[in-house]
Protein backbone atom coordinates (compact mmCIF):
# COMPACT_ATOMS: atom_id res chain seq x y z
CA UNK A 1 0.00 0.00 0.00
CA UNK A 2 1.40 3.20 -1.46
CA UNK A 3 0.10 7.16 -0.57
CA UNK A 4 -0.66 9.40 -2.90
CA UNK A 5 2.40 10.48 -3.38
CA UNK A 6 3.98 6.66 -3.90
CA UNK A 7 5.40 6.18 -0.64
CA UNK A 8 5.08 3.15 1.79
CA UNK A 9 1.98 4.36 3.98
CA UNK A 10 4.22 2.64 6.77
CA UNK A 11 6.57 5.41 6.22
CA UNK A 12 3.95 7.71 6.14
CA UNK A 13 3.09 6.44 10.17
CA UNK A 14 6.62 6.62 10.87
CA UNK A 15 6.75 10.87 9.94
CA UNK A 16 3.40 11.14 11.41
CA UNK A 17 4.61 9.71 14.53
CA UNK A 18 7.94 11.92 14.11
CA UNK A 19 5.64 14.91 14.71
CA UNK A 20 3.97 13.41 17.62
CA UNK A 21 6.99 12.70 20.00
CA UNK A 22 8.94 15.90 18.82
CA UNK A 23 6.49 18.37 18.15
CA UNK A 24 7.62 20.44 20.74
CA UNK A 25 11.45 21.03 19.54
CA UNK A 26 9.45 21.24 16.28
CA UNK A 27 7.46 24.38 17.27
CA UNK A 28 11.06 25.54 18.84
CA UNK A 29 12.81 25.25 15.52
CA UNK A 30 10.15 26.97 13.42
CA UNK A 31 10.30 29.46 16.09
CA UNK A 32 13.97 30.33 15.53
CA UNK A 33 13.36 30.23 11.49
CA UNK A 34 11.59 33.49 11.98
CA UNK A 35 13.79 34.52 14.49
CA UNK A 36 16.67 34.46 13.23
CA UNK A 37 17.36 35.80 9.36
CA UNK A 38 19.99 33.18 8.59
CA UNK A 39 18.38 30.33 9.99
CA UNK A 40 16.74 27.99 7.91
CA UNK A 41 14.56 24.25 9.16
CA UNK A 42 13.96 22.00 6.34
CA UNK A 43 11.20 19.44 8.51
CA UNK A 44 10.94 15.62 8.22
CA UNK A 45 10.00 13.48 5.61
CA UNK A 46 11.56 16.02 3.11
CA UNK A 47 15.03 13.81 1.94
CA UNK A 48 18.88 12.77 3.34
CA UNK A 49 20.62 15.93 4.80
CA UNK A 50 22.75 16.22 1.53
CA UNK A 51 19.83 16.23 -0.91
CA UNK A 52 18.31 18.31 0.59
CA UNK A 53 21.11 20.80 0.77
CA UNK A 54 21.51 20.22 -3.24
CA UNK A 55 17.73 20.23 -4.01
CA UNK A 56 16.73 22.95 -2.21
CA UNK A 57 19.17 25.30 0.03
CA UNK A 58 22.33 25.39 -2.32
CA UNK A 59 21.92 28.65 -4.47
CA UNK A 60 25.70 28.55 -6.23
CA UNK A 61 26.37 32.35 -5.56
CA UNK A 62 24.44 34.25 -2.58
CA UNK A 63 23.84 37.96 -1.89
CA UNK A 64 23.38 39.47 1.03
CA UNK A 65 23.52 43.32 2.42
CA UNK A 66 27.13 44.46 3.69
CA UNK A 67 28.17 47.03 6.82
CA UNK A 68 27.48 50.00 4.28
CA UNK A 69 23.77 48.68 3.29
CA UNK A 70 24.93 47.88 -0.42
CA UNK A 71 23.83 44.13 -1.44
CA UNK A 72 27.08 41.55 -2.73
CA UNK A 73 26.93 38.96 -4.33
CA UNK A 74 29.60 35.91 -3.39
CA UNK A 75 29.84 32.61 -4.09
CA UNK A 76 27.87 29.50 -1.96
CA UNK A 77 30.18 27.57 0.12
CA UNK A 78 29.27 25.04 2.82
CA UNK A 79 30.70 23.10 5.93
CA UNK A 80 28.84 19.69 7.02
CA UNK A 81 28.70 17.16 9.61
CA UNK A 82 27.60 14.44 7.27
CA UNK A 83 30.59 13.28 4.99
CA UNK A 84 28.48 13.27 2.15
CA UNK A 85 28.40 16.96 2.20
CA UNK A 86 30.47 17.08 -0.59
CA UNK A 87 27.51 16.11 -3.05
CA UNK A 88 26.67 19.51 -3.56
CA UNK A 89 29.93 20.17 -5.45
CA UNK A 90 28.34 18.68 -8.18
CA UNK A 91 26.48 22.35 -8.53
CA UNK A 92 29.45 24.21 -8.34
CA UNK A 93 29.09 25.19 -4.44
CA UNK A 94 32.13 24.31 -2.35
CA UNK A 95 31.56 22.49 0.32
CA UNK A 96 33.17 19.12 2.29
CA UNK A 97 32.49 17.63 6.03
CA UNK A 98 33.84 18.83 9.13
CA UNK A 99 33.29 18.32 12.83
CA UNK A 100 30.49 19.07 15.09
CA UNK A 101 32.58 21.94 16.97
CA UNK A 102 33.22 23.31 13.45
CA UNK A 103 30.04 23.64 12.56
CA UNK A 104 28.59 25.21 15.51
CA UNK A 105 31.50 27.96 15.07
CA UNK A 106 30.54 28.59 11.69
CA UNK A 107 26.81 28.55 12.55
CA UNK A 108 27.71 31.67 14.89
CA UNK A 109 29.75 33.25 12.17
CA UNK A 110 33.13 32.35 13.66
CA UNK A 111 35.76 31.73 10.54
CA UNK A 112 37.11 27.99 9.81
CA UNK A 113 41.08 28.18 8.85
CA UNK A 114 42.70 25.60 6.69
CA UNK A 115 45.60 25.80 4.53
CA UNK A 116 45.21 26.41 1.11
CA UNK A 117 44.90 23.05 -0.53
CA UNK A 118 46.63 21.77 -3.80
CA UNK A 119 44.11 21.16 -6.69
CA UNK A 120 44.34 18.53 -9.01
CA UNK A 121 42.22 19.46 -12.23
CA UNK A 122 40.84 16.25 -13.35
CA UNK A 123 39.67 16.39 -17.39
CA UNK A 124 37.00 14.55 -18.68
CA UNK A 125 36.89 13.42 -22.44
CA UNK A 126 34.47 12.00 -24.35
CA UNK A 127 30.74 10.74 -24.21
CA UNK A 128 29.43 7.85 -21.89
CA UNK A 129 27.97 5.43 -24.08
CA UNK A 130 24.23 4.54 -23.90
CA UNK A 131 23.17 2.24 -21.22
CA UNK A 132 26.11 3.90 -18.49
CA UNK A 133 25.57 6.10 -15.87
CA UNK A 134 27.57 7.78 -13.23
CA UNK A 135 27.81 4.98 -11.05
CA UNK A 136 29.85 3.33 -13.65
CA UNK A 137 31.86 6.21 -14.18
CA UNK A 138 32.76 6.51 -10.15
CA UNK A 139 34.81 3.67 -9.48
CA UNK A 140 37.26 4.20 -12.52
CA UNK A 141 37.57 7.79 -10.88
CA UNK A 142 37.72 6.61 -7.30
CA UNK A 143 40.59 3.80 -8.88
CA UNK A 144 42.65 6.88 -10.60
CA UNK A 145 42.29 9.31 -7.57
CA UNK A 146 43.17 6.59 -5.11
CA UNK A 147 46.33 5.63 -7.31
CA UNK A 148 47.21 9.05 -7.88
CA UNK A 149 46.56 10.65 -3.93
CA UNK A 150 44.13 13.65 -3.08
CA UNK A 151 44.42 13.25 0.68
CA UNK A 152 44.04 16.89 1.96
CA UNK A 153 43.62 17.77 -1.46
CA UNK A 154 40.33 19.55 -4.12
CA UNK A 155 39.87 17.84 -7.15
CA UNK A 156 38.35 19.99 -10.05
CA UNK A 157 36.52 18.58 -13.30
CA UNK A 158 36.94 19.96 -16.12
CA UNK A 159 37.12 19.34 -19.85
CA UNK A 160 35.20 18.63 -22.92
CA UNK A 161 33.05 15.87 -21.39
CA UNK A 162 31.02 18.04 -19.27
CA UNK A 163 29.31 19.11 -22.09
CA UNK A 164 27.23 15.97 -22.38
CA UNK A 165 27.46 14.70 -18.45
CA UNK A 166 24.35 15.27 -16.75
CA UNK A 167 24.34 17.29 -13.18
CA UNK A 168 22.86 14.03 -11.20
CA UNK A 169 26.00 12.38 -12.56
CA UNK A 170 28.67 15.21 -11.57
CA UNK A 171 26.81 15.06 -7.83
CA UNK A 172 27.17 11.34 -7.34
CA UNK A 173 30.73 12.14 -8.75
CA UNK A 174 31.25 14.57 -5.99
CA UNK A 175 29.39 12.53 -3.52
CA UNK A 176 31.92 9.88 -3.54
CA UNK A 177 34.80 12.46 -2.52
CA UNK A 178 35.13 10.63 0.80
CA UNK A 179 35.82 7.02 -1.48
CA UNK A 180 38.74 8.77 -3.29
CA UNK A 181 39.72 10.14 -0.39
CA UNK A 182 39.53 13.91 -1.21
CA UNK A 183 38.75 17.01 0.63
CA UNK A 184 35.92 17.45 -2.08
CA UNK A 185 35.48 16.88 -5.64
CA UNK A 186 34.48 20.12 -7.53
CA UNK A 187 32.39 21.08 -10.69
CA UNK A 188 32.44 24.61 -12.32
CA UNK A 189 29.32 26.68 -13.20
CA UNK A 190 27.76 25.92 -16.54
CA UNK A 191 24.69 25.43 -18.80
CA UNK A 192 24.24 22.40 -16.84
CA UNK A 193 24.27 24.05 -13.73
CA UNK A 194 22.23 26.75 -15.09
CA UNK A 195 19.31 23.94 -16.35
CA UNK A 196 19.62 21.70 -13.04
CA UNK A 197 18.62 25.23 -11.62
CA UNK A 198 15.35 25.83 -13.28
CA UNK A 199 14.72 22.39 -13.18
CA UNK A 200 14.59 22.32 -9.31
CA UNK A 201 12.43 25.66 -9.20
CA UNK A 202 15.15 28.02 -8.24
CA UNK A 203 14.53 31.76 -8.79
CA UNK A 204 14.75 32.86 -12.13
CA UNK A 205 16.09 36.23 -10.87
CA UNK A 206 18.84 33.97 -8.97
CA UNK A 207 19.40 32.11 -11.93
CA UNK A 208 20.67 35.14 -13.73
CA UNK A 209 22.77 36.43 -11.54
CA UNK A 210 24.40 33.33 -10.81
CA UNK A 211 25.38 32.86 -14.87
CA UNK A 212 25.99 36.96 -15.12
CA UNK A 213 28.34 36.35 -11.73
CA UNK A 214 30.31 33.55 -12.88
CA UNK A 215 30.83 34.87 -16.33
CA UNK A 216 32.11 38.17 -14.61
CA UNK A 217 34.36 36.60 -12.21
CA UNK A 218 35.86 33.99 -14.43
CA UNK A 219 34.10 31.38 -12.67
CA UNK A 220 31.96 29.90 -16.15
CA UNK A 221 33.13 27.12 -18.05
CA UNK A 222 33.41 28.14 -21.12
CA UNK A 223 35.99 27.86 -24.27
CA UNK A 224 38.64 29.83 -22.99
CA UNK A 225 38.11 27.82 -19.27
CA UNK A 226 41.86 27.29 -18.18
CA UNK A 227 42.19 27.34 -14.90
CA UNK A 228 46.00 26.82 -12.79
CA UNK A 229 45.76 23.32 -11.32
CA UNK A 230 49.22 21.70 -9.23
CA UNK A 231 48.42 18.47 -10.66
CA UNK A 232 46.49 16.94 -13.96
CA UNK A 233 44.90 14.03 -14.87
CA UNK A 234 42.76 12.70 -17.77
CA UNK A 235 39.98 10.18 -18.46
CA UNK A 236 38.20 9.65 -21.60
CA UNK A 237 34.56 8.56 -20.56
CA UNK A 238 34.51 7.17 -24.16
CA UNK A 239 35.65 3.59 -22.51
CA UNK A 240 33.02 3.55 -19.97
CA UNK A 241 30.85 0.22 -19.90
CA UNK A 242 28.01 -1.08 -17.35
CA UNK A 243 29.74 -2.24 -14.69
CA UNK A 244 30.01 -3.20 -10.89
CA UNK A 245 32.27 -2.59 -8.11
CA UNK A 246 32.89 -4.71 -5.13
CA UNK A 247 32.77 -6.38 -2.79
CA UNK A 248 35.83 -4.98 -0.79
CA UNK A 249 35.02 -1.53 -2.01
CA UNK A 250 33.92 0.82 -4.86
CA UNK A 251 37.07 0.72 -6.37
CA UNK A 252 37.36 -2.56 -7.26
CA UNK A 253 35.64 -1.47 -10.74
CA UNK A 254 34.57 -5.05 -12.30
CA UNK A 255 32.95 -4.41 -16.26
CA UNK A 256 29.51 -6.59 -16.62
CA UNK A 257 30.99 -8.19 -20.03
CA UNK A 258 33.51 -9.42 -17.42
CA UNK A 259 32.09 -10.27 -14.53
CA UNK A 260 31.70 -14.17 -14.84
CA UNK A 261 34.59 -15.83 -12.72
CA UNK A 262 36.08 -12.26 -11.82
CA UNK A 263 33.52 -12.05 -8.73
CA UNK A 264 34.53 -14.60 -5.93
CA UNK A 265 31.98 -16.95 -5.01
CA UNK A 266 30.08 -16.54 -1.19
CA UNK A 267 28.68 -19.43 1.15
CA UNK A 268 28.13 -21.55 -1.75
CA UNK A 269 24.82 -20.22 -3.61
CA UNK A 270 24.73 -16.52 -2.10
CA UNK A 271 27.06 -14.41 -4.81
CA UNK A 272 26.73 -10.83 -3.78
CA UNK A 273 27.99 -8.38 -5.79
CA UNK A 274 28.09 -5.31 -4.07
CA UNK A 275 28.36 -2.11 -5.62
CA UNK A 276 30.10 -0.26 -2.63
CA UNK A 277 29.55 2.33 0.25
CA UNK A 278 28.00 5.75 -1.10
CA UNK A 279 28.38 4.63 -4.80
CA UNK A 280 24.45 5.42 -5.51
CA UNK A 281 23.21 8.76 -5.57
CA UNK A 282 19.39 8.62 -4.85
CA UNK A 283 16.97 10.79 -6.38
CA UNK A 284 13.61 10.39 -5.31
CA UNK A 285 12.41 13.37 -6.73
CA UNK A 286 13.94 14.55 -10.24
CA UNK A 287 16.39 12.21 -11.61
CA UNK A 288 13.73 8.98 -10.35
CA UNK A 289 16.72 6.74 -9.22
CA UNK A 290 15.09 3.66 -8.15
CA UNK A 291 13.10 3.18 -11.84
CA UNK A 292 16.51 3.52 -13.16
CA UNK A 293 18.17 1.20 -10.45
CA UNK A 294 15.18 -1.40 -11.81
CA UNK A 295 16.40 -0.49 -15.45
CA UNK A 296 19.88 -1.19 -14.46
CA UNK A 297 18.80 -4.83 -12.82
CA UNK A 298 16.89 -5.60 -16.03
CA UNK A 299 19.88 -4.42 -18.48
CA UNK A 300 22.01 -6.85 -16.23
CA UNK A 301 19.92 -9.92 -16.07
CA UNK A 302 18.63 -9.77 -19.82
CA UNK A 303 22.21 -9.03 -21.10
CA UNK A 304 24.26 -10.81 -19.25
CA UNK A 305 22.51 -13.34 -16.93
CA UNK A 306 19.65 -15.00 -19.09
CA UNK A 307 21.63 -15.98 -22.02
CA UNK A 308 23.91 -18.15 -19.81
CA UNK A 309 20.68 -19.76 -17.48
CA UNK A 310 18.95 -20.68 -20.73
CA UNK A 311 22.33 -22.01 -21.86
CA UNK A 312 21.85 -24.57 -18.45
CA UNK A 313 18.27 -24.83 -17.95
CA UNK A 314 18.08 -27.96 -19.45
CA UNK A 315 20.55 -29.51 -16.67
CA UNK A 316 18.80 -27.61 -13.67
CA UNK A 317 16.56 -28.96 -11.54
CA UNK A 318 15.52 -29.11 -7.60
CA UNK A 319 17.71 -31.98 -7.44
CA UNK A 320 20.77 -30.85 -8.75
CA UNK A 321 20.59 -27.48 -6.15
CA UNK A 322 19.37 -25.19 -9.01
CA UNK A 323 16.54 -22.92 -7.72
CA UNK A 324 13.97 -23.29 -10.82
CA UNK A 325 13.67 -19.82 -12.42
CA UNK A 326 16.23 -18.37 -10.67
CA UNK A 327 19.20 -16.70 -12.51
CA UNK A 328 22.31 -19.49 -13.20
CA UNK A 329 25.12 -17.81 -14.38
CA UNK A 330 28.69 -15.95 -12.78
CA UNK A 331 30.29 -19.05 -12.78
CA UNK A 332 30.12 -22.73 -13.36
CA UNK A 333 28.99 -23.81 -9.55
CA UNK A 334 26.81 -20.98 -8.80
CA UNK A 335 23.63 -22.06 -8.94
CA UNK A 336 22.01 -18.31 -7.92
CA UNK A 337 23.08 -14.45 -7.55
CA UNK A 338 22.03 -12.02 -5.83
CA UNK A 339 22.95 -8.04 -5.84
CA UNK A 340 23.18 -6.20 -3.25
CA UNK A 341 23.79 -2.48 -2.19
CA UNK A 342 26.53 -1.87 0.59
CA UNK A 343 24.43 1.02 2.23
CA UNK A 344 21.17 0.76 3.39
CA UNK A 345 20.15 3.99 1.93
CA UNK A 346 19.95 3.03 -1.24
Amino acid sequence: MVDEFGNPRAFKMNVDREYERNMERYTFLKWGQSAFSNFRVVPPDTGICYQVNLEYLSQTVWTDVNQNDDEVAYPDTLVGTDSLATMVNGAAVLGWNVGGIEAEASMLSQPISMLIPEVIGFELMGTMMEDTTGTDLVPMIVEILREKGAVGRFVKFYGKGLDSLPLADGATIANMAPEYVATCGFFPIDGETLRYLRTTGRDKDRIALVEAYAKENGFWRGDDYAPNYTDTLSFDMGIIVPAISGPKGPQDYVALTGVKGSVPQRNGRDLQASNGKRSRSRWPRFFDGERQSCHRLHHVFHQHIQPIRDDRRGSCSPQSGCFGSEPQALGENIPCSRFSSGDRLF
